[in-house]
C-alpha cells in the first residue's frame, strides 16, 4: 500500500454510510454520516484512498464504482472480529 493513501473505514447501512478517517493534517479522527444518495459524490471529489468495508449484499457493487474511481477497496468478512470484541 502506498503510505500516502488515506485509509477510510466504511459502516454500510440501508440509508446512512458512517465514514471514519485519521486527517493528515491535524490528527484528528473524522467521522461523516453519508446518505446512500451522496456516498459516490463524497469519493468522487477525493485523492485515491484506501477503502474497507465489510463484504456484504450491497459491497460489490459499491466496491465496483469505487474501484472505477481509482480508489483501492479492501473488503473484509462479516466474522472480521471488530476492535471491541478482540479485547473482551
Amino acid at each position: 500500500m502506498n503510505a500516502s493513501k488515506t485509509v477510510v473505514g466504511v459502516d454500510t447501512a440501508k440509508r446512512v454510510f458512517q465514514l471514519h478517517w485519521i486527517d493528515r493534517e491535524t490528527g484528528e479522527i473524522v467521522s461523516v454520516q453519508l446518505k446512500r444518495e451522496k456516498f459516490l459524490k463524497h469519493f468522487a471529489n477525493r485523492a485515491p484512498c484506501l477503502i474497507g468495508m465489510e463484504a456484504c449484499g450491497g459491497s460489490q457493487y459499491w466496491a465496483r464504482n469505487l474501484t472505477a474511481m481509482g480508489h483501492q477497496v479492501k473488503l473484509m468478512s462479516a466474522g472480521f472480529p471488530p476492535i471491541s470484541r478482540t479485547h473482551c
